[in-house]
């Protein structure tokens, strides 16, 4: 029996790299779509095991990821990058992504990394893998609790206070408490100066 697999590529550029995938390999059934409501419309329709998302730096789409947990719980999501960005891979994970690779990994690690996900695994690619450990350690090392982690990475995006506070469910006076306690932690006194902390330590 054929695993079914729906990919979605909306870059025609990438259709080289599948060539080794999609012809080398007789155990799964591929289907691909290159728009974002036909892709939608495949899942339901389809009902596949894995989802296979390709994103260039242009077409990341995170509501698309956050679409397929609530639509679509049966599938795992299997995020692509053509370059792994900090941003992009917390997003996906929070989303609901299965497991997130570097398009540079190349075929071979791409089909370990969708059997992997077939057997309930959590594949994550070299450079990914090296930005988590980096993540967790500078927060661990700052004493950041996980509320102050979401309120630092929502004020990266460039969000205020009330949008932040909307997003989180909270009062725009806690999110100034939060954003008090983060300053004293990091010892500084603006957000543009824990916002060049983040820069520095390439972490946004």
């Amino acid at each position: 029996m054929q695993h079914r697999i729906l990919v979605y590529l909306e870059d025609i550029q990438y259709q080289d790299f599948f060539d080794l995938f999609l012809g080398s390999n007789n155990l799964y059934e591929i289907t691909i779509s290159d728009e974002v409501e036909d892709f939608k419309d495949k899942i339901k329709k389809q009902r596949p095991e894995v989802l296979l998302l390709i994103f260039n730096n242009n077409n990341y789409n995170n509501n698309l990821i956050t679409w397929i947990s609530k639509h679509a719980p049966h599938s795992k999501t299997l995020v692509l990058l053509e370059e792994v960005k900090p941003e992009m891979i917390f997003e996906s994970l929070k989303s609901g992504a299965s497991g997130i690779i570097e398009m540079e990994e190349g075929p071979y690690v791409l089909l370990d990394a969708v059997e992997s996900i077939l057997e309930d695994g959590a594949p994550l690619g070299k450079t990914v893998s090296k930005h988590i450990v980096k993540y967790f350690n500078w927060y661990i090392d700052n004493n950041l609790s996980l509320r102050e982690y979401e309120v630092l990475q929502l004020l990266s995006k460039g969000m205020t206070n009330p949008q932040i506070a909307k997003i989180l469910e909270l009062s725009v006076d806690t999110i100034k408490s939060h954003l008090r306690r983060i300053y004293g932690k990091l010892g500084v006194n603006s957000k543009n100066e824990a916002l060049n902390i983040l820069s520095n330590e390439k972490l946004i």
